[in-house]
């Protein structure tokens, strides 16, 4: 056991001071941050961008392929959404590539920003007027995926994404 009055302190930045031999759960010596929960967060943030990416993935796939842009802006029209046209390719193109960018983790934080104002745009201009519940075609799944999406464009994809894996200094960081 190390005795810490007599081993070298690093700040963590919240005013407390750990030993400078880190081991999982405290400090990391060069950072400052708790490594086990920078680790234990990159956990937490891989199944939320997969599963998040899946989603938004196939939603644009189906505006794309299974009804068409042409039916999704027909759709679009019925709901009132205004140019339908545009406002059908921009929910099928950012939902198709900002789900792909979720579950590779390349550009998240971008594609959160997008997805966050694809799903803000559903709820402000069909689901809020119907209540909470999504069974009643409420806002309850869009603002579900909005802040969901809205939370990874503020944190990034942590560890395990392939912009990480990038070479070169700083690319993983600028695509990720």
């Amino acid at each position: 056991m190390t005795d810490i009055r007599t081993t070298p302190e690093h700040s963590t930045g919240t005013g407390a001071s750990v030993p400078a031999d880190t081991h999982p759960g405290t400090a990391d010596a060069s950072t400052g941050r708790d490594a086990h929960a920078s680790h234990a967060t990159s956990w937490g943030l891989l199944p939320l961008r997969v599963v998040l990416g899946v989603t938004f993935l196939m939603h644009g796939w189906q505006k794309a392929s299974e009804w068409g842009l042409s039916g999704t802006a027909e759709s679009f029209e019925g709901m009132g959404i205004p140019t339908p046209a545009a406002s059908a390719v921009f929910a099928a193109v950012v939902e198709l590539a900002g789900g792909l960018a979720l579950i590779l983790g390349v550009l998240t934080r971008i594609a959160g920003v997008l997805l966050a104002l694809d799903m803000l745009g559903a709820l402000a201009l069909v689901h809020a007027s119907e209540g909470f519940f999504a069974s009643d075609g409420g806002l309850e799944y869009v603002l579900l995926l909005a802040a969901a999406s809205l939370a990874l464009a503020l944190t990034g994809p942590g560890r395990f994404a392939v912009a990480r894996a990038l070479p070169g200094r700083g690319a993983g960081r600028i695509l990720a």
